[in-house]
């Protein structure tokens, strides 16, 4: 017996030190190394460190820009939860359930997955000819149907900024989450479909008793992931699209800490904010996993 545990944990350890290794180089050391910087003042570009304790993250706590970063955060955080995952399941259920033939249904999964076959920068950088305040494919539509009224500068205002962001964010995960929610479709046996339509379960009925139930491991998924990705990944849009501005009215914590390292070389304080969003990212993460973590689906 006392061989076979041996030679099972040499064959677990075989596969898993080489991963363990890599994340650790990746992932772990890079994490430390940023929490060193945090307590430094560095500039990035020389070897030249200052060690200067807990200054960076008392000049965070007084950073005026941090709190408003923070809600553009959430904000785009809450909308892209919500239209990604209606907008997916809405395409997932139209794709499976409103009896598309295989070429139908080819079809439409590549139109809706094609947005994330692209780059996020080449995405933005497409979408903010679409925003252009004279030339833009928006404002002329709205000019074209009579409502110039409507018209605006949506990259370049402030109250219309963050709101712009939103639909171009949401739009590039779309396709992906819609993949996952036809596999779990797919999964449920027809059979049950076919039972609650005898009960005299109309589509809707069906949509809330036994769709979303029954994929709700892939909505919780979808929902982890999009928390996840949107906390560490906002900062692209941003800077691509509207750099922060107008006046820091889109400026997000990724944006903010990558102006702060590259662009005005101030990588330690950079790092306190980094560490700062890593915080927010792991405690958000850990609520919404611990608020998902049930086995079914309650109506």
């Amino acid at each position: 017996m006392s061989i076979h545990r041996a030679s099972t944990r040499r064959f677990i350890a075989i596969f898993v030190l080489p991963a363990l290794l890599l994340y650790s180089i990746f992932y772990i050391y890079p994490l430390i190394q940023s929490i060193y910087y945090s307590f430094q003042k560095w500039s990035g570009y020389t070897n030249v460190m200052k060690f200067v304790g807990l200054d960076n993250y008392r000049k965070l706590s007084q950073d005026s820009l941090i709190p408003h970063a923070i809600w553009n955060d959430f904000v785009i955080l809450f909308w892209k939860e919500v239209l990604i995952i209606v907008f997916a399941m809405f395409f997932a259920i139209a794709v499976t359930r409103l009896g598309f033939g295989k070429r139908e249904s080819g079809f439409y999964r590549i139109v809706f997955f094609f947005p994330n076959m692209i780059s996020i920068v080449i995405i933005g950088l497409l979408w903010s000819f679409v925003y252009h305040p004279s030339i833009g494919l928006l404002n002329a539509g709205l000019q074209a149907i009579g409502l110039e009224n409507l018209t605006h500068a949506w990259l370049g205002e402030m109250e219309t900024a963050v709101p712009a962001l939103i639909p171009v964010a949401s739009w590039a995960g779309i396709g992906f989450f819609m993949i996952v929610f036809i596999a779990g479709i797919n999964s449920i046996p027809e059979e049950i479909y076919e039972a609650s339509r005898i009960d005299g379960a109309g589509e809707w009925k069906q949509l809330f008793r036994i769709t979303i139930p029954l994929v709700w491991q892939h909505v919780k998924f979808a929902m982890l992931t999009i928390l996840f990705t949107t906390l560490s990944g906002n900062y692209v849009f941003v800077l691509v699209m509207t750099n922060g501005g107008p006046d820091n009215a889109s400026q997000v914590l990724g944006s903010y800490i990558y102006q702060l390292a590259f662009q005005q070389s101030n990588v330690g304080y950079a790092m306190a904010v980094a560490v700062l969003l890593l915080a927010i990212t792991l405690l958000i993460t850990g609520i919404a996993n611990k608020l998902l973590n049930r086995e079914t689906y309650e109506i």
